[in-house]
């Protein structure tokens, strides 16, 4: 099976694209739709200018813009007012930028967790790049703070309802075994996974039996 973990950060290391293909047949199709897009990006060299100075994007520099691929990045400290500006190279090397009104923008749910969750991986690559151990104290905190996982946390559910009183004592009773549709007690047979050992003993005791009697046919016999 394609390592989905693994083409999704070397597409997000190297700001580009991936495809999975889970089928023999699917192959000239998928590889085919990937390469097109790779060789004839929509925008290059984009860049995303916040209103304010404190601005956090995750990520900090979007990738090249492909064909039917959407351009994300989010933000944590801009104002709500002012314009974004949005700047590229389309092909052939023509330069290309607008601007929008923040003020304008529609609300969204869900923003900060996406943030949090860019933010925790943007602090985990800056230590592999370092060769360090990653600061565990701030992916921590990001982690609590907009309640996403990370490599240090993990979710646990809890039980809030009570099924039981502590005290309460347990009720026995006999529940009736269940039986499939149209069937009767006494239909169900388990299989007999015992060895032959009851046969393998009235053998025996038969073939002792003739032995005795053998014996015995001989001794009057001789007399």
């Amino acid at each position: 099976a394609p390592n989905m973990h693994f083409l999704r950060e070397a597409a997000r290391w190297g700001r580009g694209q991936y495809t999975a293909v889970h089928s023999a047949a699917e192959v000239d199709k998928a590889l085919g739709k990937l390469f097109a897009a790779m060789e004839a990006p929509v925008m290059t060299d984009v860049e995303v200018q916040w209103p304010g100075t404190v601005a956090q994007p995750v990520p900090a520099k979007p990738g090249d813009l492909f064909h039917g691929q959407p351009m994300v990045q989010v933000v944590r400290g801009a104002p709500a007012e002012g314009e974004l500006t949005v700047s590229g190279r389309l092909p052939g090397g023509r330069s290309w930028r607008t601007s929008l009104d923040l003020a304008s923008a529609a609300p969204g749910k869900g923003l900060d967790r996406q943030w949090a969750r860019g933010r925790i991986d943007a602090v985990m690559d800056s230590a592999r790049l370092a060769g360090t151990e990653p600061d565990e104290a701030a992916i921590v905190e990001l982690s609590l703070s907009h309640g996403v996982m990370s490599p240090f946390t993990s979710f646990v559910a809890i039980e809030e309802r009570v099924s039981r009183p502590e005290g309460e004592s347990l009720n026995q009773e006999a529940v009736p075994t269940l039986l499939p549709a149209g069937s009767q007690p006494g239909m169900l047979r388990y299989p007999q996974t015992a060895t032959f050992g009851p046969l393998l003993t009235a053998l025996g005791l038969v073939g002792l039996m003739f032995s005795l009697a053998i014996v015995m046919l001989s001794r009057r016999q001789s007399l």
